[in-house]
């Protein structure tokens, strides 16, 4: 499991959530393998406001598109 994933998961635990908050762990697909991703799956399920979702790849340019405007880029070549 990645570093960041494994000292996310150390923060959550010591933080207590509110009944109202969530916590979630967003992977990019193309970053992990699937045992890491069955892993981070399990962490998902331990209480009901955690969450995981996993990103498509390119998903640091949609992200972006919400704060930069990207007209001159046709392609998600033409983002790598």
């Amino acid at each position: 499991m990645h570093v960041q994933a494994f000292q996310f998961f150390i923060r959550i635990k010591k933080e207590s959530l509110k009944s109202s908050d969530e916590a979630w762990l967003i992977a990019d697909r193309d970053q992990w393998d699937e045992n890491q991703l069955n892993q981070l799956y399990a962490w998902s399920t331990i209480q009901k406001n955690f969450g995981f979702a996993l990103s498509n790849p390119k998903f640091e340019y949609w992200l972006l598109l919400h704060f930069e405007d990207a007209s001159g880029i046709a392609t998600s070549r033409e983002c790598s």
